[in-house]
């Protein structure tokens, strides 16, 4: 018959003692500015104090396009082509050709303008939309940064290095 003795197993786990120096400096570092800067978490974002005023100037432009043509501009310019065409057709009068070409003329100079009011309307809205879209972002990203400061906090905990022993005793 035999004997058996019992066995031990101890497991140990930490920090590498010569990680340790440098992870304190680090976490001392991270803590300072994740805790102790002024406002706290993500208080600010860099850069959003030089974006705001390039956005307001961006929605101020695209609601002014968004206006379109001034019709007081439209209509100065349909006289301006009417006249055009009359001192054009002065040797022409009463010719029914003549008056036809210049209607034509004229209604075509009308859709070119409409088309070019609606295109800037166009533009404005586009415009806005994309500035609402860039102030949506900025704001998500102002909201996540305490999450995102907190993130990176605890993946500075995490990424220590570690240092792991195990140890076996046995018996006859």
């Amino acid at each position: 018959m035999s004997s058996g003795g019992g066995g031990s197993q101890t497991t140990s786990s930490g920090i590498a003692p010569e990680f340790k120096p440098y992870l304190q400096r680090a976490l001392s570092e991270a803590t300072a500015h994740t805790f102790d800067k002024p406002g706290g978490l993500g208080a600010s974002i860099a850069g959003s104090e030089v974006l705001e005023p390039g956005l307001a100037a961006q929605e101020a432009v695209a609601q002014e396009a968004l206006k379109g043509i001034d019709p007081n501009a439209i209509q100065r310019q349909l006289q301006n082509t009417q006249g055009a065409l009359m001192a054009g057709s002065q040797g022409n009068l009463g010719n029914a050709r003549q008056s036809r070409a210049n209607a034509a003329a004229l209604a075509d100079q009308a859709v070119a303008l409409q088309q070019a009011d609606l295109a800037q309307k166009a533009q404005g809205a586009a415009g806005l939309s994309g500035a609402g879209t860039q102030r949506r972002a900025l704001e998500q990203e102002q909201l996540d940064a305490p999450h995102t400061a907190l993130q990176r906090y605890f993946g500075y905990l995490g990424n220590v290095g570690q240092e792991q022993t195990t140890s076996q005793g046995g018996g006859k």
